[in-house]
């Protein structure tokens, strides 16, 4: 394994130490300053601090090798950042809104997200983002629901999206009345026939991270800046959202053992925004056809 951009080290240099062969076909040469989330000053910074050698730098590269494994990248993070984004509850009414919602019932947290598709730019944007904490006995949908309605009847979103496997599918059909009752009119999405939310599958899964990474990736995607109140939750679970993939090719996401709460309720308003239920209307004005009678 190689740092080729890494400052020279004098005892590498003369023992070649630092190379160490990949069976009998190749040398791997990896750019620490491309393949990490920190910034090059502060990697170099460190391995000054380790004392620059050969030990320090194996020691520094294998830190950073397994950042390989995680699936958003923090400058397509950083890119779609907006100063001019604020995560309060504001609502226009000239903007059809999406909302996803990841159910934690044990450990893991409740996730509400809400955006928006910007007329101008098209891009999505994320407008709220609640966090609902879980405790050490769990939640149940009972515990979360006050919140929800007030969420979801505050934005009207048109869309709801919610995650069904970790929800279930009966806890949904009575979120679903509880929101009609109190005036709701959207539609809860749904991914597969006759059944209610997203389910995840060995399918659905993946196309839905994917979904995501290509919007963060193409800068299709506004979120507010770092220093809003759960932006940091996310972006610490979105830079630690990782994969693995089997023998067989198949890629598991949320493999990590941080949370992915705010990632996954991320991921299905963006997803609706891909589906959404509506056609833009186009006029178009045309010459007149036949005679017009009168006077």
């Amino acid at each position: 394994l190689t740092m080729p951009e890494l400052p020279p080290c004098v005892e590498c240099e003369s023992t070649k130490g630092y190379f160490y062969g990949l069976g009998d076909y190749a040398v791997i040469s990896i750019d620490p300053f491309t393949t990490t989330f920190y910034p090059k000053q502060q990697i170099l910074d460190e391995l000054k601090r380790r004392g620059n050698t050969p030990l320090a730098r194996q020691e520094l590269l294998g830190e950073l090798i397994p950042e390989g494994q995680n699936v958003f990248r923090k400058s397509w993070i950083d890119a779609c950042m907006s100063e001019r984004l604020q995560n309060v509850m504001k609502y226009d009414p000239e903007v059809n809104y999406m909302a996803g919602i990841d159910f934690g019932k044990l450990h893991d947290n409740s996730v509400i997200a809400i955006g928006h598709e910007d007329k101008k730019t098209h891009r999505i944007i994320l407008d709220y983002m609640r966090i609902i904490e879980a405790d050490v006995r769990g939640k149940e949908y009972e515990d979360i629901r006050q919140e929800i309605m007030e969420v979801i009847m505050f934005y009207k979103p048109v869309w709801l999206i919610p995650d069904a496997t970790g929800m279930g599918e009966p806890i949904i059909e009575i979120m679903d009345k509880d929101l009609k009752q109190l005036g709701w009119a959207g539609r809860i999405y749904s991914n597969k026939n006759n059944r209610l939310g997203f389910i995840f599958d060995i399918k659905s899964k993946p196309d839905l991270i994917e979904n995501l990474v290509e919007y963060f990736a193409r800068t299709k995607l506004e979120i507010p800046p770092l220093y809003e109140a759960e932006i940091g939750v996310l972006v610490n679970e979105l830079l630690n959202f990782s994969y693995d993939q089997s023998q067989s090719t198949y890629i598991r996401y949320g493999v990590q053992l941080e949370h992915d709460d705010t990632v996954i309720a991320l991921a299905l308003m963006v997803w609706g925004h891909k589906h959404k239920p509506w056609i833009p209307v186009k006029y178009v004005f045309g010459l007149p056809r036949g005679k017009l009678y009168g006077r």
